[in-house]
């Protein structure tokens, strides 16, 4: 089958790799994979560097009403079997798009828990085929208080984007992970890949590694864009703030996240209620890496890490002092943190991509077949 992805994405966040791997998993498979979205980012490029066809226009943003003319260009150029839109924008201007015979099949990717407008769900209810949420969380956000019909929603979660390990990382390969990445090799390492950004709890980490620095050198491993759509504060000024000067580090974003997973004792995820996680990559990434987790028990973190015996050490949302204990419990007990990684290695098979591309293959084959909706 042909499936073109639309997504109104100029930067490259964990929607757009998942994207990705989905898209790539399903090439694998045999299926031709086109992607139509703004020319100039980085999720152009990474489509292109992924080598998916990669159709130019301008369809970002909500108020960008040439966006129906546009996408139906790009649908007579390629003529898809699915069209399958994964950013908030498109979902409106993808219904309003005109398909003769309702082809292509809508399906509209959902990778937010955070709930949208009531009048984009109705008309999600109303024009699209198919709507995919990348966990339990983010169904119950789309169906919460809307007409859109239960048996629309679909559950598909990602997948990993690198086979797990095998085992645990001994002590050893830390340190080469850190000497190989300019990083001072001593004291315990913590991982934070949320960026420079509030909403995914940049302070929090920082306030959970100023207080973690009680049991002795201790470090903070920053990794991640910074959020240019809300203020952060410099990162210099996080560190003087959090008195971390010489034990925050700042990288930027990372292709490649395994050698900065592979470097630090324990990852810390603290984002916020208000954000929420839709299903969280990074604890994904971690648990492939090897790498214990502590981390807020939002939804789209206890989905990955599960509720019974998780793989993670659980705080309460927005509890820094929460959070800031269970990331010294990891730091204290190496025996502890043995278990928890190890549960990770196990759980995160469950996030296999054949899976999900089996998942995906087989919702498109039932649309494609289905007789089209007056």
């Amino acid at each position: 089958m042909k499936i073109m992805l639309a997504s109104g994405a100029r930067a490259v966040g964990g929607a757009e790799r998942a994207t990705l791997a989905t898209a790539q998993a399903l090439i694998l498979r045999g299926h031709r994979v086109a992607a139509v979205c703004p020319a100039a980012g980085e999720w152009n490029a990474a489509l292109r560097a992924g080598s998916i066809q990669a159709i130019s226009a301008s369809i970002g943003g909500s108020l960008n009403v040439l966006a129906p003319i546009l996408l139906s260009r790009a649908v007579k150029q390629s003529r898809p079997d699915i069209l399958m839109v994964t950013t908030s924008d498109l979902w409106v201007w993808s219904c309003l798009t005109p398909r003769r015979f309702r082809t292509p099949r809508l399906v509209l990717v959902r990778h937010m828990e955070l709930t949208l407008p009531p009048r984009v769900r109705r008309l999600a209810a109303l024009r699209a085929d198919a709507l995919v949420a990348v966990s339990r969380g983010v169904r119950h956000s789309l169906l919460n208080g809307t007409a859109i019909a239960p048996s629309k929603v679909h559950v598909i979660p990602n997948a990993w984007r690198f086979p797990p390990r095998e085992r645990i990382p001994g002590q050893a390969e830390r340190v080469r992970a850190r000497i190989l990445m300019g990083l001072p090799p001593a004291g315990r390492w913590i991982g934070f890949l949320g960026g420079i950004n509030l909403g995914k709890g940049i302070c929090d980490a920082m306030a959970a590694a100023q207080a973690a620095g009680a049991l002795g050198e201790v470090h903070l491993l920053v990794c991640g864009t910074r959020d240019e759509r809300h203020q952060a504060p410099p990162f210099d000024q996080l560190i003087r703030t959090f008195r971390l000067n010489g034990r925050a580090h700042y990288l930027g974003h990372l292709d490649d996240v395994v050698p900065a997973l592979t470097a630090c004792e324990c990852v810390v995820i603290a984002t916020h209620s208000t954000l929420r996680e839709g299903l969280s990559q990074t604890a994904i990434d971690a648990m492939a890496c090897g790498t214990p987790i502590a981390a807020y028990g939002l939804s789209g973190v206890t989905e990955v890490a599960g509720e019974n015996d998780p793989a993670a050490m659980l705080a309460r949302p927005d509890d820094v002092r929460d959070l800031s204990g269970a990331l010294i419990k990891l730091l204290q007990d190496p025996k502890l943190a043995e278990n928890i990684a190890q549960r990770g290695l196990i759980r995160v098979r469950e996030f296999d991509p054949a899976t999900m591309a089996s998942r995906y293959e087989r919702l498109f084959t039932e649309l494609i077949a289905a007789p089209p909706p007056a």
